[in-house]
């Protein structure tokens, strides 16, 4: 056995064979595992970040079921934008794997008014819960005694509902960006007003810091699209 030993040991070549043979052989045990990704599941908040990976792979291509909740990079580095749900794939060799994400809110425990456009008054006022305040043909103003707001105003034309404000407290209004934020699509700013949209694109919401008024939020369909 010393003497097969020293043969092998005195003869470089028959060394560098027998180390590449190994070598091949754990490359091929490594290329038979599944891939695998570092996390299968994530929960964040809306404007927080995560970087997926699998294990021995750089070449991955990412792709996010839905971005409205986030997007991830070439790089894996997963960017919330709302809350919800989406499931993060990477794809190499091949294959895939997947996560799930979950993108939870700041702020809960906003109740945020009807906004079942082109309904009639006796409708919007079966829905809503809040105390009645004032009543005209083509308003309705409600008080609001939760945390966050104060009051909502109803507006109507032609005995349709058209839009409705939600007023936040005072102490509040850092709460009410936030809110709209993780839960809505930024359009752009106009006059002091900053506008959102709903993931269909179908709701305008317009949030304004009034000097009279304060901070509110006013509902109605989007005519911008």
């Amino acid at each position: 056995m010393r003497n097969k030993r020293n043969y092998i040991m005195k003869n470089p070549l028959l060394t560098l064979c027998i180390a590449l043979s190994i070598l091949l052989i754990s490359c091929g045990k490594n290329d038979n595992l599944p891939l695998t990704i570092n996390q299968t599941e994530v929960t964040m908040r809306y404007d927080g970040t995560f970087d997926f990976s699998i294990r021995n792979v750089s070449d991955v291509e990412w792709s996010s079921s839905d971005e409205f909740v986030g997007v991830v990079g070439r790089d894996g580095k997963f960017e919330a934008r709302h809350i919800g749900e989406t499931t993060v794939t990477g794809r190499a060799l091949g294959e895939f794997v997947t996560a799930r994400v979950v993108v939870e809110p700041n702020i809960v425990g906003v109740i945020e008014p009807y906004i079942a456009f082109g309904e009639t008054l006796p409708v919007v006022k079966d829905f809503e819960k809040r105390q009645l305040l004032h009543e005209a043909s083509d308003l309705l103003v409600y008080t609001d005694a939760s945390d966050y707001t104060s009051r909502a105003r109803y507006f109507f034309e032609g005995d349709l509902f058209t839009s409705v404000s939600l007023f936040w407290s005072d102490a509040r209004t850092e709460e009410g960006k936030i809110f709209y934020a993780e839960r809505y699509e930024f359009l752009g700013s106009s006059n002091n007003v900053h506008y959102y949209t709903d993931k269909s694109n179908s709701l305008l919401v317009g949030l304004t810091n009034d000097r009279l008024q304060g901070f509110f939020a006013t509902y109605s369909r989007n005519t911008r699209k």
